[in-house]
């Protein structure tokens, strides 16, 4: 079980938005290799705005702003509930699974609509499938250090919107390096390539350190050099617990 809470403010109208969920999920066993892993996620948002705060063109003169808009307010804030569901599928090596969010197409519109179907900002619903097999060599005389590599695959959909990520992950203790594509290469409806990215890092018992690099391949890479990432995480030692929970076979980077 977990709770989910976070707030988000941006602009100069203070655009505020607001979400309190619990999650639940539950793992049971399908065979003596494979595993299933159902979750559930209600949420509560609230999103909000400081009119006042804001300037429009009606108001902007050669002699001054005015203090007042021909502009329609909106209401100060509103809120909606959503639900959303997943379910996971693994053994040692693989992982498939499949998740879909806004199954109640909540309502995220500062302004009133009498009839539900004209209002613009339902939130659509959202599919999500991803999965992943992990390949070992195991070791030898020759070769003390056993090699993994892992590919995985994530495939999202909102109404027309689509996008598909792959990635391959290459591990020789403490060596990390790996790729992944975002983008749906023979889509040919809409431009939808954005970015190649690239990680190398290096893993520990105790601690994870990785660096990662983000070159567009969008509409943007004439306005931007890509993006830079650093990431540090250090595990804790505790005691020993006689029941180890069953872990996704998934990248940990």
């Amino acid at each position: 079980m977990g709770v989910l809470f976070y707030q988000d403010m941006a602009g100069s109208g203070n655009l505020r938005t607001t979400s309190l969920g619990i999650q639940y999920s539950y793992d049971f066993s399908i065979s003596k290799t494979w595993h299933a892993r159902p979750g559930l996620h209600f949420n509560y948002t609230e999103r909000g705005i400081d009119f006042e705060r804001l300037l429009w063109n009606d108001q902007i003169s050669a002699t001054g702003n005015a203090p007042v808009s021909a502009e329609l307010a909106p209401m100060d804030k509103v809120g909606d509930i959503d639900f959303s569901t997943s379910l996971l599928t693994y053994s040692d090596r693989f992982w498939l699974g499949a998740s879909i969010d806004h199954l109640l197409k909540p309502n995220q519109s500062l302004y009133y609509y009498e009839e539900e179907t004209g209002n613009p900002a339902k939130v659509p619903i959202k599919y999500s499938f991803f999965g992943g097999v992990k390949f070992i060599r195991n070791e030898h005389l020759l070769r003390p250090i056993p090699t993994t590599l892992q590919l995985a695959f994530l495939y999202r959909q909102q109404e027309q919107f689509k996008q598909l990520d792959i990635g391959v992950y290459w591990f020789r203790n403490p060596l990390v390096a790996g790729f992944w594509y975002r983008g749906i290469p023979f889509y040919k409806e809409v431009f939808n390539r954005d970015a190649f990215t690239l990680l190398i890092g290096i893993k520990t018992k105790t601690m994870n350190i990785g660096y990662s690099y983000d070159f567009t391949l969008s509409r943007l890479i004439t306005s931007t050099g890509g993006s830079h990432e650093l990431s540090i995480s250090y595990t804790f030692k505790t005691k020993p617990i006689k029941h180890k929970p069953r872990a996704v076979p998934c990248p940990e980077f």
